[in-house]
């Protein structure tokens, strides 16, 4: 009679090489991620955690309306949102992972299927919503613009006449970002891609108050 050969279990050893292998990959992926969103959306990057104001600095831009950029984050959060399903996730066992890796886990894959950004809709390139203005939860890059840029401001602070000049560049790029953003929308009314006349009236109600002092006082603010 044969003998039977014992299922050979894995050592401790390679139980721990196994673990340590996974958490390496997942940690290099949750760097890849936050490159990637450093790298195409960098308006984000004064909410990086422990950012400095050097890096700031180096990556901060306004939010980049050209349709072209917006395919391109669109493109490369499917490729990252794809990355994780088939490399990272594919072989995790979700009930056996901590609360906080399982979090983890679906805030990544939440925010890469929208765009890297926590909006449910419109900044997905191909769906084309993007060109429709804001709507009455003004939840767009746009109008987030004012509040990114204040949040930014302070990593800016002059100390000599050259940093004067960074920081009123700065500025012109944000102006040149919303002009960017008029042109969207009017070439989406070129074609008839617009909102009902109400969603339209909200709209405007809407990211008039995200910009109020310039609403009602020009563009001083006062």
């Amino acid at each position: 009679m044969p003998l039977r050969r014992e299922k050979r279990l894995p050592s401790n050893s390679s139980r721990v090489e196994f673990v340590e292998n996974k958490k390496t990959n997942l940690r290099a992926s949750a760097r890849s991620f936050e490159l990637s969103t450093t790298d195409i959306i960098p308006i984000e990057s004064p909410q990086k955690p422990g950012v400095t104001s050097s890096e700031v600095r180096q990556v901060y831009q306004p939010y980049d309306f050209r349709p072209e950029a917006i395919k391109n984050a669109t493109d490369a959060s499917t490729r990252l949102y794809t990355e994780l399903q088939t490399t990272v996730f594919a072989d995790v066992h979700e009930q056996k992972l901590k609360l906080r890796e399982r979090k983890a886990m679906y805030v990544a894959k939440n925010v890469l299927s929208v765009v890297f950004g926590w909006n449910p809709y419109e900044e997905n390139y191909y769906s084309g919503d993007w060109m429709l203005g804001p709507n009455i939860f003004c939840w767009q890059p746009a109008c987030n613009v004012l509040n990114r840029l204040q949040e930014s401001i302070p990593h800016f602070k002059p100390v000599k006449i050259s940093d004067i000049q960074v920081l009123r560049g700065l500025l012109q790029e944000h102006n040149s970002s919303i002009r960017q953003y008029n042109e969207n929308l009017r070439s989406a009314v070129k074609v008839g891609m617009v909102r009902p006349l109400e969603a339209c009236k909200v709209g405007v109600r809407e990211f008039k108050k995200r910009f109020l002092p310039i609403a009602v006082s020009n563009e001083t603010g006062k």
